[in-house]
């Protein structure tokens, strides 16, 4: 009876192995297009106005100035762009976090179903090993009729009264 029912435990620890490789997959791959699809950083409008202003005045030879402006500028860019990056870094989590609970979700449905199969299974075992039960006292009972009957045809044969107990039927 177990025998029959093996395949579908297989199958089904399969499905879950498959999904499971499946989605360490996916995660890599949209990690991967997440830092692809990165975008260059916005500059503020003060930081662009700070790189102009540090052309005209080396445009104009005042290189000590626009040394000046330059490293002004060099540490607004820093700043900005740290800033850029963590809020990048935020989006990106926040992004996995929803494909993974997406994907968590996904296992949880398999699961239930791997779980509704196995109890299906069950049933069906617990069916079957009923069935087969009744089967085996079906045919235990058929054959203690038989040999019942044939204890008493021998005995009528030889002459031997016969008292049958009707509820069991038993001699």
């Amino acid at each position: 009876v177990y025998k029959r029912f093996a395949p579908s435990i297989a199958i089904f620890l399969s499905q879950v192995n498959m999904m499971m490789e499946r989605h360490k997959h996916e995660i890599k791959e949209y990690q991967r297009k997440l830092i692809e699809r990165q975008q260059k950083p916005k500059f503020s409008s003060v930081l662009l106005n700070y790189r102009k202003i540090e052309e005209h005045l080396a445009r104009a030879k005042n290189y000590s100035e626009a040394h000046k402006m330059k490293s002004k500028a060099d540490r607004l860019e820093e700043r900005e762009i740290d800033e850029w990056n963590k809020q990048k870094q935020k989006e990106m989590f926040q992004q996995e976090h929803i494909f993974r609970a997406a994907k968590k979700q996904e296992f949880a449905a398999l699961q239930k179903r791997v779980e509704t199969g196995k109890k299906e299974l069950d049933i069906q075992r617990r069916l079957a090993l009923e069935r087969l039960t009744q089967r085996c006292q079906n045919v235990k009972s058929e054959l203690e009729k038989g040999h019942t009957r044939e204890l008493i045809a021998r005995k009528q044969a030889l002459g031997i009264e016969v008292m049958i107990d009707r509820r069991s039927s038993r001699i």
